[in-house]
């Protein structure tokens, strides 16, 4: 059995409101600098803002999609698995003491450690993830 647990709403929809107005005021920097100039965009050093702010926006609607996808934590086959940086897996027979801490989840066991953010998880996912490690 796969279990996810899910990411905000809020959080993957400011990601990917964010990602979109980025590339939206890059785009028109970009075409604001190139219309109105008369030179030609190798004279023009002021491009490399609205590239940046296109990479920008590029990398966090890539965010938006990789955390939509494999969402916050993944529990399979007795594992519990952190799809964000850094990757943890951690076997939950493992787990030998759970502590909370300034809104966070700290899995502990004998030689690994998890730490899991209580405020990105969304409200159902956090139930099933508490029921899961017998914490109410």
């Amino acid at each position: 059995m796969i279990k996810r647990i899910h990411y905000t709403k809020d959080r993957l929809k400011s990601n990917l409101r964010y990602g979109l107005a980025l590339i939206i005021v890059g785009l028109l920097i970009f075409l604001y600098i190139n219309l109105t100039d008369n030179q030609t965009p190798q004279e023009n050093p002021d491009d490399s803002s609205s590239f940046g702010l296109i990479g920008g926006g590029i990398f966090m609607l890539s965010l938006y999609f990789y955390e939509k996808r494999y969402q916050y934590l993944t529990i399979k086959d007795g594992y519990i698995y952190k799809s964000w940086w850094p990757f943890n897996k951690l076997t939950l027979s493992d787990i030998k003491q759970v502590e909370k801490s300034n809104n966070k989840y700290i899995l502990l066991s004998d030689n690994k450690k998890l730490s899991i953010s209580i405020e990105t998880i969304e409200k159902k996912s956090l139930l099933e993830l508490e029921r899961i490690l017998n914490l109410k």
